[in-house]
């Protein structure tokens, strides 16, 4: 299975949900879901995230304590 066919399986389960769980209108779902998903256009990239200053600048403080430590039981 491929990843569009994950995300319309999933925005079709999401409508089945919404119409209150019908039986029986399982093919019209999966069209509608992906009619919908096309129309909204490719999903954008993952970026990778960076640290935010505060969590930049935590690094060293962590780094100086562990070696803090180590010094303090030999």
């Amino acid at each position: 299975m491929t990843g569009s066919e994950d995300h319309i399986r999933t925005a079709a389960y999401y409508i089945w949900l919404d119409e209150g769980r019908p039986e029986g209108h399982a093919e019209a779902h999966w069209q509608r879901a992906r009619a919908l998903l096309a129309a909204a256009g490719p999903a954008p990239k993952r970026t990778r995230r960076t640290k935010s200053a505060a969590e930049a600048s935590a690094a060293p403080a962590r780094a100086t304590r562990k070696a803090t430590r180590k010094t303090a039981k030999a």
